[in-house]
Formats: C-alpha cells, sequence, structure tokens
C-alpha cells in the first residue's frame, strides 16, 4: 500500500466520524469501562437490575448448558420463555454476549452489552446519515 492511500485511508471522513463517535462513547460510559473497579458503577436498581437482567441471566445460563431457553420453569409456574417478546430469546446481540461471555454472565455483564447498543446505535446511524 503506498503513503499516499495511506495518508488518505487516514484521513477519510468515515474513519474519522467512528473514530470521534467511538470516543464520546466511551467517554460517555467511563464509569462502566475503566479498569479501576473501585471507579466502576452498577446501574440503579429498578427493572433493570431486578427484571430484565434475571431473564437475561437465565436465558445465557441455558444457552452455555447447550439448550435453548424455550420454557421458564421458575417464573410464574412456568413461562413460554421464547414467546415472551421482552426477554429477547432470538436478539442476535444477545446471542453474541452469551456466546462470548458464557455461563459467567453478570449485572456488569448486561450493562456492558447495554452500552454496546448505544455505541451501534450510533454507528448506524452515522451510516445511514453517510448515505
Amino acid at each position: 500500500m503506498t503513503t499516499k492511500r495511506l495518508i488518505g485511508l487516514f484521513t477519510s471522513p468515515t474513519l474519522i466520524g467512528i473514530l470521534i463517535l467511538t470516543l464520546l462513547w466511551m467517554l460517555f460510559f467511563w464509569r462502566l469501562l475503566t479498569p479501576n473497579a473501585t471507579d466502576r458503577v452498577v446501574f440503579p436498581e429498578g427493572d433493570f437490575t431486578q427484571h430484565y437482567y434475571a431473564f437475561s441471566e437465565y436465558q445465557v445460563k441455558r444457552l452455555a448448558e447447550g439448550e435453548f431457553p424455550l420454557w421458564n420453569p421458575f417464573n410464574h409456574s412456568g413461562d413460554a420463555f421464547a414467546a415472551n417478546i421482552q426477554f429477547v430469546a432470538f436478539y442476535p446481540p444477545r446471542l453474541i454476549a452469551a456466546a462470548l461471555v458464557g455461563a459467567d454472565w453478570s449485572l456488569e455483564d448486561y450493562q456492558m452489552e447495554v452500552a454496546v447498543h448505544y455505541w451501534l446505535a450510533s454507528l448506524m446511524m452515522f451510516a445511514f446519515l453517510r448515505v
């Protein structure tokens, strides 16, 4: 690759936009991304931590055991897990996150999934506006 093409790649408006959005995302979520455990935060208690996290944990543990969670026997004496849209049983980003993390799914992993959603949403909006 020639030097001119390499310089053109690094001065591309698309790459600069992606880098700016990524840096803004990192700045906004720095309390989730920091390596220092004392500076890290957990989302406040509420539906996110007490309701949705429990279902995501159930889903990830079932997937780690090689079973797709179609039915949840622990909710309301049995519940069609995959049929409930709130549990995102077939949502590709959740399936990817579950594959990456494995059975050790924690609230921090769930928070990071949400943060990555914000990053992807900003990049997709940027791509849409670039077109």
